[in-house]
């Protein structure tokens, strides 16, 4: 009976599942680099406005729009954000703003956006920072969010996963690349002999 040889009964692995799991690799290795990019970038910027100059705005207008739509629970649903407008004094001239925080937007609690509105509706005066440079970039608040410290962490977890699961479709093919339990030892005449001898 003819025996086969390693070679042949060894079988290269299929490609299918691995290049499905390099795609979802590479997916959540997109998706972790653009929530680090993008919460690194809003972080540099709340970092910038803690050395913008401090002055009072007079509130013109506060209300309750509907801005953001998110599925939850198998259901859309329209997140009221607030919007502000508001005059201040710099520089000798009048500017006018809109803005709560450079990083404001619809994803945060629905109380957090409550709260924001009932003090702004009830105020008069608020105090605002504005660039020195270009006061027309301004906001009523400032220092870094912690929901942008959660991204970049979220962000770095996906990139370390996405690192993991490129470690387990690399191993396979590491593994033909050790090439010792593939090679045939003949023995020599002489040690073939020995061995009928005894």
């Amino acid at each position: 009976m003819k025996q086969q040889s390693p070679t042949s009964s060894s079988k290269s692995p299929s490609w299918l599942p691995f290049a499905l799991f390099g795609v979802f690799a590479c997916a959540v290795f997109g998706l972790g680099s653009y929530k680090i990019v993008r919460s690194a970038h809003g972080m540099l910027q709340a970092v910038r406005a803690q050395s913008w100059q401090e002055g009072s705005a007079r509130v013109l207008e506060a209300k309750m729009v509907p801005k953001k739509k998110t599925r939850r629970k198998g259901s859309w649903r329209i997140n009221d954000t607030v919007q502000v407008h508001y005059q201040f004094q710099a520089l000798g001239r009048t500017y006018h703003g809109n803005t709560i925080h450079i990083e404001y937007d619809g994803y945060q609690p629905k109380e957090k956006h409550s709260q924001i509105f009932a003090r702004l509706k009830a105020a008069r005066q608020v105090r605002v920072f504005y660039n020195p440079e270009h006061p027309d970039q301004n906001a009523l608040s400032r220092g870094v969010n912690e929901v942008l410290i959660q991204q970049f962490c979220i962000g770095l977890i996906l990139i370390l996963f996405a690192g993991l699961i490129s470690l387990v479709l690399i191993g396979p093919f590491t593994r033909r690349w050790y090439f010792a339990p593939r090679m045939v030892v003949i023995p020599s005449n002489g040690a073939s002999r020995r061995s009928r001898d005894r």
